[in-house]
């Protein structure tokens, strides 16, 4: 399982998965956590990186979905994807 911050590899303590934050709010990516490294690798291509901001700006119904911006993109995660992007509020 991947949790830390990619130059150091020390624990991020304070971070939260993206599902846990409310529409409108923003984050700092602090790291990833999965046990699939294929999924960290495919966020980091789609553009996260830690010390991203993020903003959700849209949940799904069922909460099956999420978009966020990160930078000037706008992108749509599943739940499974947006649990393992941590991030700290901003």
């Amino acid at each position: 399982m991947s949790l830390a911050h990619a130059e150091d590899l020390e624990p991020v303590a304070d971070a939260s998965p993206l599902t846990a934050f409310a529409v409108g709010e923003t984050a700092r990516v602090a790291g990833f956590q999965t046990e699939v490294a294929k999924l960290e690798d495919a966020l980091r291509e789609i553009g996260f990186a830690e010390g991203d901001e993020v903003e959700i700006i849209r949940k799904g119904p069922y909460g099956d979905v999420l978009a966020v911006r990160v930078g000037r993109a706008q992108i749509g995660l599943r739940h499974d994807e947006a649990a393992a992007v941590l991030a700290v509020a901003s």
